[in-house]
């Protein structure tokens, strides 16, 4: 081998361990960074004439496909889980824990306690003021509980209004990116450093919308959503959010464009093509999808849970119940139905066949809700009558088509409806009772309209839109009742500050009354129907929502360390160890400094040939 062929190769190596040193440096200077993939020299041994010598061929990036598509997928899901962890943490906080002071059940207790203290010392004024006092609390809290639940859906628009600005930021990113790797002239290290970016661009897409990723030769990326929905391919899809603006118990999500109350998120892919994202259920996780959920389900079912708790409450010591028993002597049961306000009923319990039947029929004034007929979740069948304009024979009417002719169904008078058996053995007439509600407070009852709907009585219409919708929001303490603790007691004007029947009433009321929440008229409500007496719906209220708080922590953590798996993969194959880079620079400074002894050598000698 000549000197000229030695010094050649040694200017070779030495410029070879240059660009590995130039690559170190640059694996050292981010080794803090997470974005970093690490670099390493790929060199080749090549032959030239009778030698071999190191060429430089470029510079590889750590990289695995597989391993970046499984931590796109834990980021999605994790985003997902954080959002609804970081609402339902808020949630509890207003909620607070069972026995808190400002709990709603230390709240009845202290509302129960007071009226049991009442029932003691009726004539008292002071314990009178405290029942009305502690009313007032109950009601302000299921206020600010409400307001709460709204303020949260409010600020649910506004974050999915800057994750969307974000997602566009990062596709049209993206497309960028994609257009500068397909630029064959760009250097190895800033196509390295591209991609490093490119992988960080959808990292961030992931963690909002649920994302795949196709990787192409040529480096570039196709993105689309798990429902298919091309997020960035030759271009990108752009979204767009209108917010509804303030939100309220009746702002709930409808695919009905004319019946919808919250804000519309909408897709349009770059052919033109606009979607809805919530109606062709484009997203499925990520933090979007973590934000519309609360703001259409989660947060609204916690609502329907309040209004039906105000609701119970309102309606334990506001409705005059008057059961009637069989009565042999029709071979069944009369009931009252005069002065029936929208949203009253009247039931009954029959036997056929040996089955026990319960039916309520609900005073439905408005035409557009009829006919109405549907089944509770305890089994109680519901059938909407116009009672107030139709009477009893539209009653009897109703049901004789509705029920069959399994019972005997008449009205002897314009106020009165009788149901009675079929007149043989297979059907039995069990039992019947009125409920109606005292708008008044001084009416001989004692049924006392003591919460109220913004000072109106609280019927439990399903008229328009359902009364109960929102109504814990709006629930207050009548202020004749305030201005005038008295009537706490006096259920006429002639009764006795002594006398504890009313409250006692409403005692009963509040401890034996059975409420079932109407998951059809409130279908905020979702799967989950409440049952029983007004403690045991708070109580199951916060069980339940104690129980979607705990999952929703706990779905977080699992995810995290799923997510930190996957991490630690990455961190493991792609981060810089400085350990490594020391003990290879080292080995690179043996290699320079013996590629530079040769060109050294090779110069005396070229010297010593010359001087001859």
């Amino acid at each position: 081998m000549g000197l000229t062929v030695t010094l050649s190769n040694a200017l070779s190596g030495m410029k070879t361990t240059q660009d590995g040193l130039t690559v170190l440096s640059r694996n050292v200077a981010n080794a803090g960074n997470a974005d970093y993939h690490k670099q390493s020299l790929v060199t080749k041994d090549m032959v030239g004439g009778s030698s071999t010598y190191a060429s430089y061929v470029g510079i590889e990036r750590a990289f695995t496909a597989s391993l970046e598509r499984a931590h796109l997928r834990e980021v999605s899901d994790t985003g997902y889980a954080d959002v609804r962890n970081a609402f339902l943490q808020r949630l509890e906080t207003a909620l607070g824990k069972p026995g808190d002071a400002n709990s709603l059940d230390t709240l009845l207790q202290g509302f129960t306690n007071s009226l049991e203290s009442l029932a003691v010392s009726p004539e008292d004024y002071a314990t009178r003021a405290l029942t009305v006092g502690s009313a007032q609390d109950l009601a302000n809290a299921l206020n600010s509980l409400s307001t709460t639940v709204q303020d949260l859906r409010q600020e649910t628009e506004t974050q999915i209004g800057a994750e969307v600005d974000t997602l566009n930021q990062s596709l049209k990113a993206l497309q960028a990116i994609n257009n500068r790797l397909s630029d064959k002239t760009l250097s190895d290290s800033a196509r390295l450093s591209v991609l490093d970016e490119r992988d960080r661009l959808v990292t961030r897409i992931g963690e909002i919308v649920d994302t795949q990723v196709v990787y192409r030769d040529d480096d570039t990326v196709a993105l689309m959503t798990k429902s298919g929905l091309g997020l960035l391919d030759q271009g990108a899809t752009t979204f767009s959010f209108e917010p509804a603006g303030s939100l309220s118990a009746n702002s709930l999500y409808s695919i009905d464009d004319t019946e919808n109350g919250v804000g519309v998120l909408t897709a349009y892919t770059p052919s033109g093509l606009k979607l809805d994202v919530l109606d062709q259920k484009i997203i499925q996780s990520g933090r979007l999808a973590g934000l519309v959920e609360i703001r259409d389900t989660t947060l609204p079912q916690v609502q329907a849970q309040l209004d039906t708790i105000a609701a119970a409450v309102t309606q334990a010591l506001n409705t005059d119940v008057d059961k009637s028993a069989r009565d042999g002597a029709i071979s069944g049961v009369d009931l009252d139905v005069s002065n029936m306000a929208s949203g009253d009923s009247l039931a009954f319990s029959f036997t056929q066949s040996g089955k026990t039947h319960d039916v309520r029929v609900v005073n439905v004034t408005d035409a557009s809700k009829l006919p109405m007929d549907y089944t509770m979740a305890d089994g109680e069948r519901v059938i909407g009558v116009d009672i107030t304009n139709g009477g009893a024979s539209a009653v009897a009417a109703a049901l004789a088509i509705a029920l069959g002719p399994g019972l005997t169904i008449t009205a002897p008078d314009a106020t009165t409806l009788r149901i009675a058996d079929d007149g043989g053995t297979n059907t039995l007439v069990v039992s019947g009772e009125t409920r109606k509600t005292a708008t008044d407070t001084q009416d001989g009852s004692y049924a006392l309209n003591l919460f109220t709907d913004s000072q109106v009585a609280f019927t439990n219409s399903l008229d328009g839109t359902p009364q109960i919708r929102g109504y814990a929001a709006r629930i207050a303490v009548n202020v004749d009742v305030a201005n005038d603790n008295s009537l706490l007691v006096q259920y006429d004007s002639t009764s006795s500050l002594g006398d504890a029947a009313r409250v006692n009433a409403m005692l009963d009321g509040l401890d034996n009354t059975n409420f079932t929440s109407d998951n059809r008229q409130l279908a905020e409500l979702g799967n989950y129907a409440l049952s029983g007496t007004v403690q045991g719906l708070v109580t199951q209220v916060i069980n339940y929502q104690g129980g979607q708080i705990s999952g929703a922590q706990n779905a977080l953590d699992t995810q995290q360390v799923a997510l930190d798996a996957v991490e630690q993969r990455m961190s493991e194959e792609y981060g810089v160890d400085i350990d490594e880079e020391m003990a290879r620079l080292m080995e690179l400074q043996n290699s320079y400094a013996a590629s530079a002894r040769v060109v050294s050598v090779a110069q005396e000698l070229i010297n010593a040939l010359l001087q001859i």
